[in-house]
């Protein structure tokens, strides 16, 4: 779920939107901007699921 959402929904997202922003750095900052959504997503996932895992 993570890598799909990464890969497909958070990054086409950035590159589509932030240029809109930025500009041409827009691209460049969607990477990023996509990785850090990847990690707060991963996070949520861990939280919500500690009790599930016992972790």
């Amino acid at each position: 779920m993570i890598s799909f959402l990464h890969t497909l929904v958070f990054q086409s997202a950035a590159v589509m939107f932030l240029p809109m922003i930025w500009e041409i750095q827009g691209v460049w900052i969607s990477i990023v901007v996509a990785e850090f959504m990847a990690v707060v997503l991963g996070t949520i996932f861990l939280v919500v699921k500690k009790k599930k895992y016992h972790y």
